[in-house]
């Protein structure tokens, strides 16, 4: 389940994946540490392979580390929205790093996979993804403007609080799901 983000089906595949994961990951382990990067990345490849396998055809694999990558970018996302609610001096810098690091590299990954006819596998993107913002939300708090405009408000708790719980469930229902699927016949083995 965890090794299919270690499989690419092309160079240009791997490549794309690989630089997305050196421009975000070197960022975030600069200041959250590899452990904690590294507990995102591999619950948002869990979260992209469950989900995908869950909606999509079960004849067809996913395979990339793309889920994962979308998992750093939503908690990228999440943590420099979080940067512009409390560094008010700096909002347009954070804003050019989120078009830069973001914006910039999913629309020229999502041109060439529309120019090159590429078979995308959107609900391990949104899946990875999902979990990558909900993590990031649970670990540093909802980038919504709290009435006192600081992080020491109790609505920031409840929304930490909410969004852990919020993954738990997801993992239980779709561990659960994925378990009780029956198994997809394989004619190549």
């Amino acid at each position: 389940m965890v090794t299919v983000s270690l499989i690419h089906s092309s160079w240009l595949h791997l490549l794309a994946n690989l630089s997305k994961q050196i421009l975000l990951g070197i960022l975030l382990e600069r200041k959250y540490g590899s452990f904690r990067i590294v507990i995102v990345y591999w619950l948002s490849t869990v979260g992209a392979v469950l989900l995908c396998a869950m909606l999509a055809d079960s004849r067809e694999g996913g395979i990339g580390a793309s889920g994962a990558i979308y998992g750093l970018a939503l908690f990228f996302t999440v943590e420099r929205l979080n940067a512009i609610k409390t560094n008010s001096d700096h909002r347009l810098f954070i804003l050019m790093q989120l078009i830069l690091f973001i914006v910039f590299p999913t629309t020229i990954t999502i041109s060439m996979a529309a120019i090159l006819g590429i078979n995308v596998g959107h609900s391990a993107h949104f899946g990875g993804g999902l979990v990558g913002c909900v993590f990031g939300i649970g670990m540093l708090g909802c980038p919504c403007s709290c009435p006192s405009n600081n992080n020491d408000c109790d609505c920031q708790l409840t929304y930490q609080w909410i969004a852990f719980i919020f993954l738990f469930v997801y993992f239980v229902f779709t561990f659960t799901i994925f378990f009780l699927m029956d198994a997809p016949d394989v004619l190549w083995i």
